[in-house]
């Protein structure tokens, strides 16, 4: 009696956990380090990706919280989560040492990283 009443538990559960689809919130699988130093005449691009189901989108934060878009000539924000920083060459004071932070966002949570300083030198 007490197999047949396991058993038929371990079907409940089974059919349950396999007609329900797994949702996840955003996780980091590349956090963006603390600081980033670089050639101001060479750019850079920082990196930052997360995972989740859905997928999650990635954008960067400014210091102020608003959301950092394509800057012509100083910066671009790909949606892969990818921040470019352009040469100096084309840099305003604006875009001195500055600190950022890159969010990821899905209809089950939202996720911030770490303040990342960028430093051109």
């Amino acid at each position: 009696m007490l197999f047949i009443l396991l058993l038929a538990l371990g079907i409940l559960f089974t059919n349950v956990s396999s007609d329900t689809p797994v949702r996840l919130g955003p996780v980091f699988t590349v956090e963006p380090p603390a600081l980033v130093r670089y050639a101001s005449s060479a750019g850079t691009r920082v990196q930052c990706a997360a995972r989740g189901d859905p997928p999650p989108r990635l954008s960067w934060l400014a210091d102020d919280g608003s959301t950092l878009s394509d800057a012509p000539g100083v910066r671009r924000v790909y949606s892969n989560g990818t921040l470019e920083l352009f040469p100096s060459g084309a840099y305003r004071d604006e875009q001195a040492a500055s600190t950022v932070r890159c969010r990821a966002v899905n209809p089950h949570g939202a996720i911030v990283s770490r303040d990342v300083t960028l430093q051109p030198g």
